[in-house]
C-alpha cells in the first residue's frame, strides 16, 4: 500500500521545467538568447515575458548560474521544439570563445544534450566552459 501511494506521488506531480546556464569558467559570461517574434506559443509568451525587446541577456560573473523556468513539465520533444522555433540563435561569450548556436536543430541539439532528471527530463543544464 505504501509503495502504491509512493508511486502514485512520483507519477502525479510535475516538476518544474528549467533551463540553467551554468559559468565554470574563470571569467564572466555573456549569455543571450535572440527571441523570433513571430511565433506565438506558450514557450515562446514565457521568453518575451522575460526579455528586454527582442532579446534575453545575462552577464554571469565567474562561477555563476542563471535559471529560466517554463513552468510544470518535462523537456519532452515536442516542447523542446517548441522552444527552438521560438528562438533564432542563443550566443555562449566568454573571454575567449564565442558560440553560437544559430539554427533550431542546433539548439535542439543542444537542449536534448544536456537535459535530465531523476524519472522525468525536466532539467536543462548548459555547462559554459
Amino acid at each position: 500500500l505504501i509503495l502504491f501511494f509512493f508511486c502514485l506521488l512520483l507519477t502525479s506531480c510535475d516538476p518544474v521545467r528549467n533551463i540553467t546556464f551554468m559559468n565554470k569558467t574563470s571569467s564572466d559570461v555573456k549569455v543571450k538568447i535572440h527571441l523570433n517574434p513571430e511565433v506565438e506559443n506558450y514557450t515562446s509568451n514565457i521568453l518575451k515575458s522575460k526579455s528586454n525587446g527582442d532579446s534575453i541577456v545575462f552577464n554571469l560573473k565567474q562561477k555563476n548560474t542563471v535559471k529560466i523556468s517554463f513552468g510544470a513539465g518535462v523537456w519532452s520533444d515536442p516542447i523542446i521544439d517548441e522552444f527552438s522555433n521560438s528562438i533564432y540563435n542563443i550566443e555562449l561569450d566568454t573571454k575567449d570563445i564565442k558560440t553560437i548556436y544559430k539554427t533550431p536543430e542546433s539548439v535542439k541539439k543542444l537542449l536534448k544534450d544536456n537535459k535530465h532528471g531523476f524519472l522525468h527530463k525536466y532539467q536543462v543544464d548548459v555547462d559554459i566552459n
